[in-house]
């Protein structure tokens, strides 16, 4: 009877906890970083607001790295690039494209990314 009952349990408590992980792992209510917010850290002068965009980019590139992206999104970096030049591909490509400014930052971010260093097939 003992063994009844934790199958019962396991059969009751996985499936809510496999549906809670699932929520908590890919949903969010809330956007705090738009292509404006970003692309204004990013070309500030402030040191603080260049490393933060920097760091930023650099999030991105590891989620697209290590996440269910990474078939998705492959980019392949030349020798020595620089967290600093990827800041300033990003403001270029973020005025290149001002139609972006008002999308999530990361999916520029991924976009400008791709824009410079997509893998050749």
């Amino acid at each position: 009877m003992e063994v009844l009952r934790k199958i019962f349990l396991i059969l009751l408590v996985l499936p809510n906890l496999i549906f809670v992980t699932k929520n908590v792992y890919g949903d969010s209510n809330q956007l705090f970083f738009t292509g404006t917010t970003l692309y204004n850290f990013c070309r500030d002068s402030n040191i603080a607001h260049q490393s933060a965009c920097e760091g930023y980019i650099l999030s991105i590139n590891d989620n697209m790295f290590s996440n269910e992206y990474k078939n998705d999104y492959k980019v392949c970096y030349p020798k020595g690039v620089s967290p600093a030049q990827l800041r300033l591909q990003l403001v270029k490509y973020i005025e290149n494209n001002p139609d972006y400014m008002n999308k999530p930052a990361n999916t520029i971010v991924i976009q400008s990314l791709l824009n410079n260093y997509k893998c050749k097939q």
